[in-house]
């Protein structure tokens, strides 16, 4: 209802000749509204009208009677028509209205004017009995009422479940209500205050609580739907129903387990407002008999209160005949000896079809025009591949059959295979034996490193003569005790016996032979070779620990002192040696070698002088990933040359000498050096005139003829070369 109203409003909804108002008269508790209807016609004919009208969301009709002697016009009853009520409760509300109007007594006087008031209350629908729904109290009329009230109702169920205390005005429950049944009531009170005849309505609205959960047509379905059915396709899940409003009734519908692969959905639609249509919808993905052959959906139906429903669907999916016969082997081989007997059973072929029922029944056929003088025939159900002719292996040795595999579908499937028939020699052919190297090492190339029993290769004996077969013995040779036979389930394994060394044996050139238990005995062998991969388990050797060279200090650059040779055992880049000079020898700059031949030569001028004995450290290397390492000492000695004149200490010397000194004595000792040698041989190149002086070892000594204030000369120092 709305908070306010105009106090006056006219309208023209009556008739042309019609005038109307409504008023309020008044405003009782939180939610009650009084309302008084007034219609004036413009001439004085006495009859009742109706017409449609609206109060909030709620569709009524008014009833109107008028005044002979005034000609005004009163609506005396207000009925609203609600979705739930049926024909038969519209006309007991006309029938009431018809009873209260009875009710009312109508006079000529002028005061006699019928008031019409509504009251509008509201109750939960869980409420307990007894309890208070309101009072029906107004500005113009107020309990308690006259003697004269006379109350009615429009169902009996209306009058089951409330009453209305006469003396104070109090409406109250007498029995428990239930929206979903009914969800409003109208009591009709008609008295007369003084000498106005005065009609009360009171409208009960019934509030919804969730007290009723969703629910299924039916809480399982089994349907069936064919593993060909197109993307959308719909299967009808009937309707879910909850009689609640609003956020109460249903407000999730979903499938909560079994449809983990998405292969269906669900389609909603909304019915009315308490019932909502489900589809079963197939998804984008195409359904597969062969993947899945029955889907158990559970489907739950949630309110907004949590309360929920749930409905089991069983899904049978239908195979279609989409799926050919495989045969478990795609070509078949088998020996026969010639002298087999007609009729014998030579092989067993097989397929499967993943289909189900007839689209899986399987029947066997060879093709005729692969076999046309039919010396062979198949079991049509059990597979079996008989002789159907006498064999001759000189006339023919070998036969090529298609075999063929149908299902029994309505539009039959077709799967092939091929069989090799070998018609073998009497007493002429041996078991065949085979080696298969395992995906790791193909062509028979086995790394060295290959733990100890690993299986390298699988070896099949196939013996045509069953008998002769039985008790072969598989014996292996030349296999240098690296290796070793293992029986499996089927077959024969070749297996590392102990830890490989290609430095030791790079190749083995072995043979299997398998002898069987026939008369005489035959053999068979199989000769095949092993090659032992290289890994790089070796580190370059040098030569020899230590190198020594001597060269002179003017080698030219580019001249070669010597050469170091490394080797290593291992293979390929393994064994493949660089040579390099390890960073930080001493004076390395002066040197450099060779990567490939190891020769080392000066890369720069020597001195003796500054290093006599260089210390080198060369590296090998190989190329393995990762590399390995070698190293070796270089020792040169740089041999001195006479490159160098001879240093004195200081260029002059500058004595003194008394004029007293005795003949002979030392006036001054002198020293020179080249690369670290000391020489001590001297000569004079002038001489002064008035001195005699001579050398003894490195010391001066004068002789003067005669005196002389001061002298210079020069001493010249020489090596021995």
């Amino acid at each position: 209802m709305e908070d306010s109203v105009p106090t006056h409003r006219e309208s023209s909804d009556v008739s042309a000749s019609t005038k109307s108002h409504e008023a309020v008269t008044g405003e009782g508790y939180p939610g009650h509204r009084y309302v008084q209807q007034t219609s004036l016609l413009q001439n004085n004919q006495l009859h009742s009208l109706s017409d449609a009208c609206s109060f909030g969301h709620t569709k009524c009709t008014r009833f109107h009677t008028r005044n002979k002697h005034r000609g005004k016009c009163r609506a005396i009853f207000s009925v609203p028509i609600h979705r739930k009520r049926t024909s038969w409760h519209s006309a007991m509300s006309a029938l009431l209205l018809v009873l209260a109007m009875c009710l009312v007594p109508i006079s000529g006087q002028s005061e006699d004017e019928l008031q019409q008031y509504n009251v509008e209350l509201s109750v939960r629908e869980d409420a307990p009995l007894n309890t208070i729904v309101g009072v029906i109290r107004g500005d113009r009329f107020s309990p308690p009422y006259a003697r004269r009230i006379r109350t009615q109702s429009t169902s009996n169920r209306t009058i089951n479940s409330f009453a209305v205390n006469l003396d104070t005005g109090v409406v109250t429950t007498t029995d428990y209500l239930n929206r979903e049944v009914q969800d409003s009531h109208t009591i009709i009170i008609s008295t007369r205050s003084s000498t106005t005849p005065q009609l009360i309505i009171v409208e009960i609205r019934v509030l919804d609580i969730n007290d009723v959960k969703p629910t299924f047509m039916k809480p399982s379905q089994d349907v069936s739907i064919s593993e060909s059915a197109p993307k959308d396709h719909k299967i009808p899940l009937g309707s879910v129903r909850d009689e609640d409003l609003g956020t109460n009734s249903t407000q999730t519908i979903e499938i909560v387990s079994g449809n983990e692969d998405k292969d269906f959905a669900l389609e909603i639609k909304t019915s009315s407002n308490v019932e909502k249509i489900l589809d079963l919808v197939v998804t984008q993905r195409k359904l597969d008999y062969e993947r899945t052959t029955f889907y158990k959906l559970v489907i739950r139906a949630t309110d907004g209160g949590g309360q929920y429903s749930e409905m089991t669907v069983n899904i049978n999916v239908l195979d279609q005949n989409d799926n050919e016969p495989i045969f478990n082997v795609s070509k078949y081989s088998k020996r026969v000896a010639e002298n087999v007997t007609v009729g014998t059973r030579i092989i067993r072929v097989q397929a499967t079809d993943s289909d189900s029922g007839n689209n899986s029944k399987i029947t066997y056929s060879i093709d005729h025009r692969t076999d046309p003088e039919g010396f062979f025939t198949i079991d049509p159900v059990t597979g079996w591949v008989h002789v159907n002719k006498p064999l001759d292996y000189e006339t023919r040795s070998r036969y090529t059959l298609k075999l063929e595999a149908r299902d029994n579908g309505n539009s039959p499937l077709l799967g092939t295979a091929a069989l090799d028939v070998i018609v073998e020699n009497i007493n002429e052919t041996p078991a065949n034996i085979s080696l298969r190297f395992e995906p790791a090492f193909q062509n028979g190339l086995i790394p060295e490193d290959t733990p100890v029993d690993t299986v390298v290769a699988v070896v099949t004996v196939d013996d045509s003569d069953l008998d002769a077969a039985r008790g072969q013995q598989v014996a292996l040779y030349k296999d240098g005790g690296y290796f070793d036979l293992r029986s499996s389930n089927t077959s024969l394994e070749l297996v590392v016996s102990k830890e490989l060394d290609r430095e030791t044996d790079a190749t083995l050139d072995m043979t299997l032979q398998v002898t069987d238990t026939g008369f005489p005995p035959l053999r068979a062998s199989h000769a095949f070779t092993v090659i032992i991969g290289d890994v790089n388990d070796n580190v370059p050797i040098f030569s020899q620990a230590e190198y020594t060279a001597e060269v002179e200090e003017t080698a030219e650059v580019g001249q070669e002192v010597l050469r170091v040779n490394a080797t290593d055992k291992d293979a390929n880049a393994n064994g493949r040696v660089t040579y390099s000079l390890q960073d930080g020898s001493q004076h390395m700059g002066w040197f450099t070698v060779d990567a490939v031949t190891g020769a080392i030569s000066t890369r720069a001028s020597l001195d003796c002088e500054l290093s006599p004995h260089p210390v080198l450290m060369v590296v090998a290397i190989d190329g393995g990933d990762p590399p390995r390492v070698g190293t070796a000492q270089v020792s040169i000695s740089v041999r001195d040359v006479n490159d160098k004149e001879p240093e004195f200490e200081t260029s002059f010397y500058s004595i003194k000498v008394a004029e007293n000194r005795r003949v002979g004595d030392c006036i001054l000792t002198v020293s020179t050096r080249v690369c670290s040698i000391e020489y001590n041989m001297y000569c004079l190149m002038r001489l002064a005139l008035l001195l005699d002086v001579r050398f003894v070892s490195n010391i001066v000594f004068v002789f003067p003829s005669l005196f002389v204030s001061s002298e210079t000369f020069t001493i010249l120092s020489s090596s021995p070369a």
